[in-house]
């Protein structure tokens, strides 16, 4: 046997071995494409939060507190000084998704996303405040009308109720006389909003009835017209 060719012949085979492996590696590499791989997602978003004013009625009954109590002549006007007093009661201010009819303390039910606003209640009324009068038979019966003046005034204060306040502004109405007025009776700055901030609270009016006033119709009684308190949501704070 020739041992030499059996050596050359191993080792030939392992050169056409190695040979190959080399061959399938650089045949991978260079028939091998591009590919682009894209990334994505779906999100979902909550409402961007807005502030809401709710509880506003259109008018302030103004009642005397004894006539209400007992209605007889002794508690009627007779030329004397006759208190009146209303309040508007369970006033909401609050933040939320703007498609709530209710305030909520759900955190997650919208978002400032980053950039909050506060909110706040403005109050106005117009120059030349007076309260005018009239009767059913005679709307143009003017006779108990008295104009607001500086010891005569329309008083409101207002208040608020329960602990949701506590971050809130409360500052009192301006008096109501010979001008227009301007009251922020409450607010909330922007570094205290959340998504469920909110503030309920009501506003005590008061005021009175001159003395000697002469009605043209003694025995009827007479409906007295006020001047407009017109309330505004602010969003943005005071």
């Amino acid at each position: 046997m020739n041992i030499n060719l059996l050596k050359r012949t191993a080792a030939g085979a392992s050169l056409v071995l190695a040979a190959a492996g080399l061959v399938l590696s650089f045949s991978t590499s260079a028939s091998a494409e591009p590919t682009v791989t894209g990334t994505g997602s779906t999100i979902g978003t909550i409402p961007l939060c807005d502030w809401t004013l709710k509880g506003v009625g259109s008018s302030i009954a103004l009642e005397n507190p004894a006539y209400k109590t007992l209605a007889s002549n002794e508690t009627k006007y007779r030329g004397l000084p006759y208190d009146l007093e209303g309040k508007t009661t369970d006033i909401e201010i609050y933040a939320s998704n703007p498609t709530f009819e209710d305030s909520t303390t759900d955190e997650y039910n919208c978002s400032w996303y980053g950039t909050a606003v506060g909110g706040s209640v403005l109050i106005t009324t117009g120059a030349d405040p007076k309260f005018t009068s009239s009767t059913t038979d005679d709307s143009g019966d003017n006779s108990m009308g008295f104009d607001l003046s500086p010891t005569n005034k329309l008083v409101g204060l207002a208040s608020i109720v329960g602990e949701a306040c506590t971050l809130w502004t409360a500052d009192p109405i301006a008096d109501v006389f010979t001008t227009d007025t301007s009251s922020t009776p409450l607010a909330l700055v922007a570094a205290d909003t959340t998504s469920t901030s909110r503030c309920t609270y009501s506003i005590a009016y008061s005021t009175t009835i001159p003395a000697d006033q002469n009605p043209n119709d003694p025995g009827v009684d007479y409906a007295l017209e006020g001047p407009a308190m017109t309330t505004t949501l602010v969003v943005g704070g005071p």
